[in-house]
């Protein structure tokens, strides 16, 4: 079977904006990569379940620390993301059993989790899912809640959304 997340062209947009700045960038990233939530005028990371948690003022020295911790911690999500092929891949052909050539499984499923500072991932639970399909979702957020990252030295724990793509092929 082709691989079946990066059949889509289309690159997925995340808006990050810069401590102190006023204007958001657009930034372009692979359809499958996870996206590193930055929140748009807050100090905390983006609750991607609703809330931005008051993390009260940050040191500026820590803030450009925690920075390059996340953009480490980032190449670190895609490199496990890469060894969780195969994982993904079992997910979809599970889940796509319960359905027909005519009526495939397709959608798209965009999995939330937090890196804590520890390593630990926590909270995994899919934000988005237009297959309808809870059992793919189920499956893709025990792969990602299984990762184990070292630890680092942010000051609270960094929040990814990794999408997910599937074309019913």
């Amino acid at each position: 079977m082709s691989d079946l997340f990066g059949k889509h062209p289309d690159a997925a947009i995340a808006v990050v904006t810069p401590k102190g700045a006023d204007a958001a960038i657009a930034v372009s990233v692979p359809p499958d990569a996870a996206i590193a939530v930055s929140p748009p005028d807050a100090s905390g990371p983006v609750d991607p379940y609703g809330s931005i948690p008051d993390a009260g003022p940050t040191p500026p020295d820590a803030t450009a620390e925690d920075d390059q911790h996340t953009t480490d911690l980032a190449g670190d999500v895609e490199r496990k993301s890469a060894q969780s092929q195969a994982r993904f891949t079992h997910c979809y052909e599970d889940a796509a059993k319960a359905y027909t050539p005519d009526q495939p499984l397709a959608g798209e499923v965009d999995i939330a989790f937090r890196v804590m500072p520890t390593g630990e991932v926590q909270n995994a639970a899919a934000v988005k899912n237009t297959t309808g399909s809870d059992k793919l979702a189920d499956c893709l957020s025990s792969v990602i809640s299984s990762w184990s990252f070292p630890p680092s030295n942010l000051t609270e724990a960094a929040v990814f959304v990794r999408p997910f793509r599937f074309d019913g092929h």
